[in-house]
Protein backbone atom coordinates (compact mmCIF):
# COMPACT_ATOMS: atom_id res chain seq x y z
CA UNK A 1 0.00 0.00 0.00
CA UNK A 2 0.98 3.49 -0.78
CA UNK A 3 1.53 6.19 1.54
CA UNK A 4 -1.42 8.64 1.65
CA UNK A 5 -0.28 12.23 0.63
CA UNK A 6 -2.34 15.52 1.61
CA UNK A 7 -2.58 18.65 -0.42
CA UNK A 8 -4.07 21.31 2.06
CA UNK A 9 -5.22 25.08 1.91
CA UNK A 10 -4.70 26.24 5.82
CA UNK A 11 -5.38 29.31 5.13
CA UNK A 12 -8.21 31.08 6.82
CA UNK A 13 -11.17 33.08 4.66
CA UNK A 14 -13.30 35.94 5.29
CA UNK A 15 -16.07 33.66 2.19
CA UNK A 16 -15.06 30.15 2.49
CA UNK A 17 -17.37 29.14 -0.31
CA UNK A 18 -15.76 31.90 -2.69
CA UNK A 19 -12.15 30.52 -1.55
CA UNK A 20 -13.40 26.89 -2.22
CA UNK A 21 -14.41 27.96 -5.76
CA UNK A 22 -11.40 29.32 -6.90
CA UNK A 23 -9.47 26.17 -5.37
CA UNK A 24 -11.47 24.63 -7.66
CA UNK A 25 -10.77 26.33 -10.73
CA UNK A 26 -7.49 25.68 -9.90
CA UNK A 27 -7.52 22.13 -10.69
CA UNK A 28 -7.16 20.82 -14.54
CA UNK A 29 -10.77 19.25 -14.23
CA UNK A 30 -13.60 18.65 -11.22
CA UNK A 31 -17.05 18.03 -10.49
CA UNK A 32 -18.93 18.41 -7.46
CA UNK A 33 -21.87 17.40 -6.24
CA UNK A 34 -23.28 18.71 -3.03
CA UNK A 35 -25.87 16.99 -1.21
CA UNK A 36 -27.86 20.02 1.11
CA UNK A 37 -30.71 17.49 2.82
CA UNK A 38 -28.21 15.49 4.81
CA UNK A 39 -26.52 16.99 7.54
CA UNK A 40 -24.82 14.44 8.76
CA UNK A 41 -20.85 14.54 9.58
CA UNK A 42 -18.45 12.12 7.61
CA UNK A 43 -15.42 10.50 9.01
CA UNK A 44 -12.72 9.09 7.03
CA UNK A 45 -11.00 5.78 7.46
CA UNK A 46 -7.90 5.11 5.77
CA UNK A 47 -7.68 0.90 4.87
CA UNK A 48 -5.01 -0.79 2.46
CA UNK A 49 -7.66 -1.19 -0.16
CA UNK A 50 -8.54 3.03 0.16
CA UNK A 51 -10.58 4.38 2.13
CA UNK A 52 -13.84 4.34 3.81
CA UNK A 53 -16.38 6.69 4.72
CA UNK A 54 -18.37 6.76 7.66
CA UNK A 55 -21.18 8.74 9.25
CA UNK A 56 -19.90 7.91 13.05
CA UNK A 57 -16.81 8.63 15.37
CA UNK A 58 -14.08 6.03 15.67
CA UNK A 59 -10.68 5.14 16.38
CA UNK A 60 -7.73 5.73 13.68
CA UNK A 61 -9.87 8.41 11.44
CA UNK A 62 -8.14 10.80 9.00
CA UNK A 63 -7.87 14.15 11.35
CA UNK A 64 -7.56 17.87 10.19
CA UNK A 65 -4.12 18.69 9.64
CA UNK A 66 -5.33 22.46 10.66
CA UNK A 67 -6.74 21.38 13.81
CA UNK A 68 -6.78 18.14 14.15
CA UNK A 69 -10.99 17.69 13.90
CA UNK A 70 -12.50 14.34 12.17
CA UNK A 71 -15.66 15.57 10.67
CA UNK A 72 -15.64 16.56 6.71
CA UNK A 73 -17.71 17.48 4.01
CA UNK A 74 -16.67 14.74 1.35
CA UNK A 75 -16.23 14.49 -2.53
CA UNK A 76 -15.09 11.57 -3.95
CA UNK A 77 -13.40 11.39 -7.77
CA UNK A 78 -10.33 9.46 -8.63
CA UNK A 79 -7.44 10.77 -10.37
CA UNK A 80 -5.34 8.16 -13.17
CA UNK A 81 -7.59 5.58 -11.76
CA UNK A 82 -6.79 5.98 -8.55
CA UNK A 83 -9.16 7.74 -5.64
CA UNK A 84 -8.91 11.09 -4.64
CA UNK A 85 -10.93 12.75 -1.64
CA UNK A 86 -11.97 16.36 -1.30
CA UNK A 87 -12.21 17.03 2.45
CA UNK A 88 -13.57 20.38 3.80
CA UNK A 89 -12.90 20.29 7.66
CA UNK A 90 -16.79 21.20 9.67
CA UNK A 91 -14.77 22.87 12.31
CA UNK A 92 -11.86 24.96 11.20
CA UNK A 93 -13.34 25.63 7.29
CA UNK A 94 -10.08 24.59 5.72
CA UNK A 95 -10.05 22.37 3.09
CA UNK A 96 -7.76 19.93 0.87
CA UNK A 97 -6.98 16.66 -1.12
CA UNK A 98 -6.77 13.41 0.27
CA UNK A 99 -4.68 10.92 -2.15
CA UNK A 100 -5.35 7.67 0.00
CA UNK A 101 -2.99 5.41 -2.37
CA UNK A 102 -0.93 8.36 -2.61
CA UNK A 103 -0.38 10.51 -6.05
Amino acid sequence: MSEPEVIWHAEKSRNFLADLQAFCRSLDHYEISIDLRDDASTQVELTPEGYRLHPSSGPGRFTCPECGARTFEVVEGSLDGRSVLGLACRQCETYGLLFPQGL
